[in-house]
C-alpha cells in the first residue's frame, strides 16, 4: 500500500510539472490596465448589468471582485478573467 501511495504521489507531481510547463508556454495577450466596466460584460455575456453583478456576488460568475454590501458595492471585472472565460478581449477603450 505504502508503494501505491508514492507512486500516486509522484504521478501528481508529474502531472503539476507537466501543467507548469503547458500554462508557462501559453501565449496571453497584453490586458490593459484597470477594470472592464459591467456595461461591456453584460453585452458579451447577452445578459442585463444585474445578471452580472449578482453572479459575481453569488460567485458562479469568477470575473472578478465584488467589495461592499448591497446597493453600496464596488465592482472589478479582471480583463484577464474576462477573456479566459468568454474569449473576449477588452481594449481599454470601447
Amino acid at each position: 500500500m505504502a508503494e501505491t501511495l508514492q507512486n500516486l504521489s509522484d504521478a501528481q507531481m508529474i502531472a503539476e510539472h507537466v501543467a507548469r510547463t503547458i500554462l508557462s508556454a501559453a501565449q496571453y495577450p497584453t490586458f490593459p490596465p484597470g477594470n472592464v466596466p459591467v456595461t461591456v460584460a453584460q453585452e458579451v455575456f447577452g445578459k442585463s448589468g444585474t445578471w452580472v453583478r449578482e453572479g459575481m456576488k453569488a460567485g458562479w460568475l469568477d470575473i472578478g471582485i465584488v467589495t461592499g454590501t448591497g446597493s453600496r458595492c464596488n465592482i472589478y471585472i479582471s480583463p484577464k478573467k474576462l477573456w479566459e472565460l468568454t474569449g473576449y478581449l477588452w481594449d481599454g477603450k470601447s
